[in-house]
């Protein structure tokens, strides 16, 4: 049996929480995301909302990873990297539009397909996201290389709850969560926009579809960046980010 593990963060990196004291910028705030991302000593790392100058801070200071893509969506770039230890597993990207990139994997005689994904905001934007979703899975059928594949479609889907049970009948896929640390927003406890109201919801999403019958498990779900910054009390980024490792 393989495994991956798996971190997906919208970073928000363009912003910083305006809980933050006047000696904070976007600098240090960079670098305390860069931190989080490095401990987690990822196979795949998946950001949302991720800058230019971001980009260029990870692929400067982490070493052991390597830049695969960036789409530009509503809200700056989706950028998919990979640890080093994987590149001859590495078998291209299969789809890049809208904030949305889909790379191939071959491992333990199975094709997986990581979609990294930052679909449209907004409740009045339901129709829009249906049609992002069916673009891209679209996309995975006419890549199939074999009947036996697996699919991990993950980021920040923007989703509401009343959106999710349409998805996983329409796709067939399961939606893992950690039902004690569910929420990747939480403005009640993350004061970090302007014009944020107390609201918790599961934007970001893990959702697995596996073509046979053979045992897959997603295992050790944790939020990244739930916490404060130490000895401070604003957070780095709006959404807390999801690590998991999913086990084939």
């Amino acid at each position: 049996m393989s495994n991956l593990k798996i971190l997906s963060w919208n970073i928000s990196s363009d912003n910083i929480s305006i809980s933050s004291g006047f000696d904070w910028n976007i600098i240090k705030n960079h670098h305390g995301i860069l931190g989080n991302i490095i401990i987690g000593e990822y196979d795949i790392i998946c950001l949302q909302e991720c800058n230019q100058q971001f980009i260029e801070l990870l692929q400067r200071k982490y070493n052991n990873i390597t830049f695969l893509s960036k789409s530009k969506s509503h809200c700056q770039y989706t950028v998919t990297y990979i640890n080093n230890n994987l590149i001859e597993n590495y078998k291209g990207i299969c789809y890049n539009d809208e904030g949305i990139i889909n790379i191939k994997l071959y491992m333990n005689n199975k094709y997986i397909y990581i979609i990294n994904c930052h679909l449209f905001p907004g409740s009045n934007s339901q129709s829009l996201r249906k049609l992002q979703l069916h673009r891209v899975m679209n996309s995975i059928k006419k890549d199939i290389d074999n009947k036996n594949c697996l699919y991990i479609i993950i980021g920040d889907m923007n989703l509401r709850e009343y959106e999710t049970n349409d998805i996983l009948n329409k796709y067939n896929v399961i939606d893992f969560y950690n039902p004690i640390d569910k929420y990747t927003w939480n403005s009640y406890i993350n004061i970090f926009n302007k014009d944020s109201k107390p609201y918790k919801c599961r934007f970001d999403r893990i959702f697995v579809k596996n073509d046979e019958d053979d045992n897959i498990s997603v295992n050790d779900i944790q939020l990244i960046g739930n916490q404060p910054i130490k000895n401070r009390k604003h957070f780095l980024s709006d959404h807390f980010g999801l690590s998991f490792i999913i086990n084939f």
